[in-house]
This record gives C-alpha cells, structure tokens and sequence, in this order.
C-alpha cells in the first residue's frame, strides 16, 4: 500500500490467549519495530471464530 512498519501510526494487537502468548508476542515486537518510532498500540484478549487463529493485527500507516 505504499508504506512501510517505519510509517506505522498505530497498531492494535488481538490475541486468542495472552497469559500464555503475550510474553513471546512483546519480545518479537520489540525485536521488529524501530524503538525510537514506536506507534499508539493496543493490545486485548478476544475469541476468534477459527480456532486456528492466534493473532491479528490491525494496523494504521502513513503513505
């Protein structure tokens, strides 16, 4: 879409389990993602239809 995770705005996280993933889940965000750049992030607990799911992220860029 003409950006890249540089340009990221905000950044909202859904985990199937977050007491088990969430450690794992911050370390490799934190490996990812420029710590001077961070962007607005949200991170909740939900129940995915799929039970295969574990993630999803809902991301806002800039162009």
């Amino acid at each position: 879409s003409g950006s890249d995770k540089h340009r990221l705005l905000s950044v909202q996280i859904w985990m199937k389990d977050m007491g088990r993933d969430f450690a794992a889940m911050n370390a490799l965000w934190s490996e990812w993602i420029n710590a001077t750049q961070t962007p607005a992030r949200a991170t909740a607990q939900v129940a995915f239809d799929d039970p295969e799911i574990l993630l999803e992220l809902i991301v806002t860029a800039a162009v």
